[in-house]
């Protein structure tokens, strides 16, 4: 159910949904909107986006009201942290510094469209761009602990395979579960990141929706 609920604000009604299912639900479509272009008279056109905040009932409240001020509390939260992106209830829980997900990826524009596709859904991430710089973030015990690991196969100085075994080695794999991004990867190398701990594997390219569905699901499993 969809209403406009006063002046800027528009109400969804999502029904059977977790709080992150509704996340990603209110996530899709900012994707899709912010895509769109306006006309106006006597301007260049221009794109629009907004922000969202996500209560489940039973959980954040039992009414109306209460779900209403649950939502509203955490979407002036996602405007103050930069807006175009949908948060849960809870998410101001998080601590700072925070990181939920590293990305691993040479490939700068892939690199900047994942960010975004993760800051949309409200969460934190670091970029790395090679093997080696990978390592030295995750591998000491006093560095970040993301719950979800992205790992281009083919990195410079070390290939996503080889940083792999290094962070099962040093037991980072114990709370961060490893999501292998490859191109041309053939079935050797699939078995052989799974033989190192890979939580899961993506071939390249992928659609967005699906490898955030993938991180759900490590994120559920970390």
């Amino acid at each position: 159910m969809v209403a406009r609920w006063g002046g800027e604000e528009v109400a969804l009604g999502l029904y059977g949904m977790s709080r992150v299912d509704g996340v990603a639900q209110v996530a899709s479509a900012l994707e899709t909107w912010r895509e769109e272009t306006f006309s106006t008279p006597g301007q260049p056109p221009l794109r629009v986006t907004f922000s969202g905040g996500v209560a489940r009932y039973g959980e954040d409240g039992d009414d109306l009201r209460s779900l209403y001020r649950a939502a509203d509390e955490v979407l002036y939260r996602a405007k103050a942290f930069g807006g175009n992106r949908i948060l849960p209830v809870g998410w101001q829980q998080n601590t700072v510094g925070t990181v939920d997900v590293v990305v691993v990826e040479n490939d700068e524009t892939l690199s900047e469209l994942l960010s975004e596709a993760l800051a949309t859904r409200g969460l934190r991430c670091l970029t790395v761009s090679d093997g080696p710089g990978a390592i030295a973030l995750l591998c000491p015990a006093d560095g970040p602990r993301p719950r979800v690991v992205l790992l281009d196969a083919d990195l410079p100085g070390m290939s996503g395979v080889d940083v792999l075994g290094e962070l099962q080695r040093a037991g980072a794999l114990g709370y961060s579960k490893a999501i292998m991004l490859s191109g041309q990867a053939g079935e050797t190398e699939v078995l052989a990141a799974f033989a190192r701990g890979a939580f899961d594997h993506v071939a390249k390219p992928f659609s967005i929706p699906v490898l955030m569905q993938r991180i759900r699901r490590a994120q559920a499993a970390a």
